[in-house]
C-alpha cells in the first residue's frame, strides 16, 4: 500500500515465552479469527479448524477438539462438550494436561490492533532504510501496539463446562531493520508469559476494527 510518495510498510509479530527467554526460540503470531459468526475475532477458536492434542489410547493417536462450538455467552456446545468428555474417559488424560494445550495453541495468535486509522501504519519513503528502533519507536506510540493479546481461550472443568476465559498478553521487546518498500514483513518481537494469563471477567463479545500494521 502506498500513500503519495511514501510506502506502509508491514510488519509482522513473533513471540517468545519468558520461562524459555531467547530470541531463537520465537515462533509467528498469527491473527485470531473466530470463523464463527456468533463469535467475535477476539475468540481463539484454532482459526475454526479443529484441535488435535495426542491421545495414545486412540488408534490415531489423537483426538481432535471443534473449538467453533460455543455459543454467544461464551459456553460449551453440547458438541465440544461430549468431546471433553470422550478425551477424559482415556487413562492418562487429565484437563489439566487438556487446558494445557488449548492454552500453548492460543499464545500463537494474536487479537488485530483495534482504532487504527490508515495514517497510524508504518510508513516511509521508498527504499528509505530504518533501523529496528525507528520500528520500536512506532510500536511504542500505539498502545494497542505495544502490547498485544491472544486469542480469549476456555478453560475446562471435568464434568467439560468452561469455567472461564483467559487471555495471554504479549509485551513488545525488539524489532528488526528493513527498507521501506521490502516484499518480506520486518519482525517485531514480543515476549509473554503464560503463568500470568488474566482471567477474564466478561466474555469478549465484540471484534476490533481498523487498520492491521502486521498485514
Amino acid at each position: 500500500m502506498t500513500k503519495g510518495s511514501a510506502v506502509f510498510q508491514v510488519l509482522k509479530p513473533a513471540a517468545y515465552s519468558t520461562t524459555n527467554p531467547r530470541l531463537a526460540n520465537t515462533t509467528d503470531l498469527t491473527v485470531n479469527k473466530s470463523t464463527n459468526p456468533d463469535l467475535s475475532n477476539a475468540v481463539f477458536t484454532n482459526n475454526g479448524e479443529k484441535l488435535t492434542v495426542s491421545d495414545d489410547s486412540t488408534a490415531a493417536g489423537k483426538i481432535e477438539f471443534d473449538l467453533t462450538q460455543v455459543d454467544a455467552n461464551g459456553n460449551a456446545k453440547s458438541a465440544l462438550t461430549a468431546q471433553v468428555l470422550d478425551y477424559l474417559k482415556s487413562n492418562g488424560n487429565t484437563i489439566d494436561k487438556l487446558n494445557s494445550a488449548i492454552a500453548s495453541a492460543a499464545a500463537g495468535t494474536y487479537v488485530s490492533p483495534a482504532n487504527l486509522q490508515v495514517n497510524d501504519l508504518f510508513s516511509g519513503s521508498t527504499d528509505a532504510s530504518y533501523s529496528g528502533s525507528d520500528v520500536m519507536n512506532y510500536i511504542n506510540k500505539h498502545d494497542s501496539l505495544k502490547s498485544l493479546k491472544s486469542g480469549a481461550y476456555p478453560v475446562f472443568d471435568a464434568n467439560g463446562k468452561i469455567t472461564s476465559w483467559k487471555q495471554v498478553t504479549f509485551n513488545a521487546e525488539t524489532a528488526y531493520a528493513g527498507k521501506f518498500g521490502q516484499t518480506t514483513p520486518s519482525e517485531v518481537v514480543y515476549s509473554f508469559n503464560p503463568s500470568t494469563a488474566t482471567t477474564l471477567t466478561t466474555f469478549p463479545t465484540t471484534s476490533g476494527n481498523g487498520y492491521n500494521p502486521f498485514g
